[in-house]
């Protein structure tokens, strides 16, 4: 940690209190209330830093704070948190993909990741190929 640049360390730490948040989100509110909050506070605010972070910093931010501070590292959690930092910094081409698939024993299993410009930014898995990608949600396009 004490390596890191001080735009590294604010950013983990804003990157931490979203992911926080949206895990208890997650947890205790309908998930309509939860995508409600993150439309708003997704919206793109004036930016007072000379140049903003690259959408890649922001992925890696909460990445770096949910493989330490979440034990099963949720990927929706993840996506819906790297949503909310990109798009208010103006990253408005950033997507949440939400698929399905059934593994071998018949059980449905879904995956969210976030995208830009087709490449996968965060919740990239070997087979996401497999998965069938569910339309996008309204509240969040």
């Amino acid at each position: 940690m004490r390596r890191l640049s001080w735009r590294r360390r604010v950013l983990l730490a804003k990157a931490a209190v979203l992911v926080a948040l949206v895990r208890i989100g997650l947890k205790v509110l309908p998930f309509k209330t939860v995508v409600a909050a993150v439309r708003s506070f997704g919206r793109p605010v004036a930016r007072l830093e000379a140049a903003p972070a690259p959408v890649e910093d922001l992925a890696w931010g909460v990445h770096a704070v949910s493989r330490r501070a979440l034990q099963d590292r949720p990927c929706l959690t993840q996506a819906l948190a790297l949503l909310m930092l990109a798009r208010r910094r103006g990253y408005t081409d950033v997507a949440l993909r939400i698929g399905v698939k059934k593994d071998a024993a018949g059980r449905l299993l879904a995956h969210a990741w976030i995208e830009r410009a087709d490449r996968v930014l965060i919740g990239g898995l070997r087979d996401l190929a497999d998965y069938n990608v569910l339309p996008p949600l309204q509240a969040l396009a």
